[in-house]
């Protein structure tokens, strides 16, 4: 700041400077002559003027310009960086996102799996207790059948017993023997 003030303190004593020689000169000496004309002191005048601002004044402003476009650049720099940092992140959470629905996918086919061995095993196993309990029933069926029989035969065997001694007590005629087989077959449920 203090350039401008010794700039500005210099303008008057040029301009000053200038005025005087380009004064007319006293009436007996060169009348209608300048020493040195006007347009050379205006022109040395702005030459020195210009000289002292590119001297004094320049520097610091193409200093502060200089100054101002490495800010810029750095500050440009900054935001390519931000910019690169925040499509890497974007990019990350894509992929993030993508492994997650991935993962999502595999669970869920993991439990359709699962649901269907479960649901398979089930069925497996109910058939198996199925054939298990007819397997279990025919057994019974096989067994009480095979008793009916047995206790078939004893009374079958029991009734023929019973006739011949029957027979054996009297001496029955053939039409008597006929009338003893039909009665004990009545009576034969109910014994």
């Amino acid at each position: 700041m203090h350039v401008f003030t010794r700039a500005a303190q210099c303008i008057p004593f040029l301009l000053l400077s200038t005025q005087l020689l380009a004064a007319d000169p006293p009436a007996g000496e060169h009348a209608g002559q300048a020493i040195v004309p006007v347009v050379i002191w205006s022109l040395l005048s702005f030459v020195t003027v210009v000289t002292i601002l590119c001297w004094k004044l320049l520097p610091p402003i193409l200093k502060a310009i200089d100054k101002r476009a490495d800010d810029i650049r750095e500050s440009l720099d900054a935001a390519e960086r931000a910019k690169a940092d925040a499509e890497q992140m974007i990019q990350r959470h894509e992929d993030s996102l993508a492994k997650a629905r991935a993962q999502a996918a595999a669970i869920l086919e993991e439990g359709r799996s699962d649901a269907q061995k479960l649901k398979n095993s089930i069925v497996e196993k109910a058939k198996q207790e199925s054939e298990e309990l007819a397997a279990r029933a025919k057994r019974d069926i096989e067994q009480t059948k095979q008793v009916a029989v047995n206790e078939l035969q004893q009374l079958a065997a029991q009734l023929g017993v019973d006739i011949a001694n029957e027979l054996i007590r009297k001496n029955l005629t053939v039409d008597d023997q006929k009338d003893l087989i039909e009665d004990r077959i009545r009576n034969f449920p109910a014994a």
